[in-house]
C-alpha cells in the first residue's frame, strides 16, 4: 500500500487553490455586474466563504518559499485572526441585513440534536472511509480523498492553530453560503429545488476525485442539508457542522502526535 505522496498533495491543493482563487474573481466580478438582488447577496456569501481557506493558502506558499520560524508563525496567527474576526463580523452583519438569520441567542444551539447530526456525520464518513480502505485503496495510490489530501498537507506547512480554527470555523461560512444562502435566499419558495442544489453545490465544491469520495461528501451534504430542510435553524446546521470538523482535525491532530512517538 502506497500513500498519496507530499509533492502530489501539493499539486492536488495547488489546482484546488487556483481553482478557489478563479471562483473569487469571477465572484467579485459578478457582484458588480447586474443582477437580481438575490443573487447579489448570495454570490456574496459565496465570496466570503472562500476567503478564509484561500488565506491560508496564501500563507502555504510564503512558508514554503522562505520557510517557517516562530517569529513568522507568530504574525501569521495575528494576521489572521484579525482576517477571521473581520469576515465573521461582516458575514454575519450581512445575513442580518438580509433578514435570513435570526440574532444571535443560545436558544437556537439545540445539543441534542447537534450531537445526533454530528455522530450521523462521523458514523457515515467512518463507515465510507472503510468501503475506501477496502475497495479503493487496493486498486489506488491514494489512501484519501483528494481534498483532505490537500488538508493534511496544508496543515503541515501552516501554524496548526490557524489550520484547526479555520477548519472549524468552516462551518459558520458554509451553512450560510450553501443551507442558508440557498433556501432563504436563492430559492426560498421552493423547498425541494433548494434542497437538491445545495446538496449538488457542496459536494462539487469538496472536489471529489472518484464514486466514494463523491459518496463521502454527498452523504455529509444530505445530512447537513436535512437537517437545514426539518429544522430552518442556521445555528443549529453550524454547530453540527463545527463539532464535526472539530472532532476531524482533533483526530489529525491526534494522529500526528502519536506518530512522534
Amino acid at each position: 500500500m502506497t500513500v498519496i505522496s507530499y509533492n502530489q498533495s501539493m499539486k492536488v491543493f495547488s489546482s484546488i487553490l487556483i481553482l478557489e482563487l478563479i471562483a473569487i474573481i469571477i465572484t467579485g466580478i459578478t457582484l458588480l455586474c447586474i443582477f437580481s438582488p438575490r443573487w447579489r447577496r448570495w454570490l456574496w456569501l459565496l465570496f466570503l466563504s472562500n476567503i478564509p481557506m484561500s488565506i491560508l493558502g496564501l500563507f502555504q506558499s510564503f512558508n514554503k518559499s522562505i520557510g517557517r520560524s516562530w517569529l513568522i508563525d507568530g504574525i501569521e496567527i495575528i494576521l489572521w485572526s484579525v482576517s477571521i474576526f473581520f469576515l465573521i463580523r461582516l458575514a454575519y452583519r450581512s445575513a442580518r441585513k438580509y433578514n435570513i438569520i435570526p440574532p444571535f441567542s443560545w436558544k437556537f444551539f439545540r445539543w441534542g440534536r447537534t450531537i445526533l447530526g454530528a455522530f450521523l456525520l462521523i458514523g457515515s464518513q467512518i463507515t465510507l472511509s472503510a468501503l475506501w480502505q477496502n475497495f479503493v485503496i487496493h486498486n489506488s495510490s491514494n489512501t484519501t480523498t483528494s481534498n483532505q489530501a490537500s488538508l493534511n498537507s496544508l496543515a503541515l506547512m501552516v501554524p496548526f492553530v490557524i489550520y484547526f480554527l479555520t477548519t472549524v470555523l468552516a462551518g459558520f461560512f458554509e451553512e450560510l453560503a450553501f443551507r442558508v444562502g440557498i433556501f432563504e435566499i436563492l430559492l426560498p419558495k421552493h423547498k425541494k429545488w433548494a434542497f437538491t442544489v445545495s446538496v449538488i453545490l457542496f459536494a462539487s465544491v469538496h472536489a471529489p476525485t472518484n464514486i466514494i469520495s463523491a459518496l463521502i461528501y454527498g452523504t455529509m451534504a444530505i445530512i447537513l442539508t436535512s437537517f437545514y430542510f426539518k429544522y430552518r435553524n442556521f445555528y443549529l446546521n453550524m454547530s453540527i457542522h463545527m463539532l464535526l470538523n472539530f472532532v476531524v482535525s482533533g483526530l489529525f491532530f491526534l494522529s500526528n502526535i502519536l506518530h512522534l512517538f
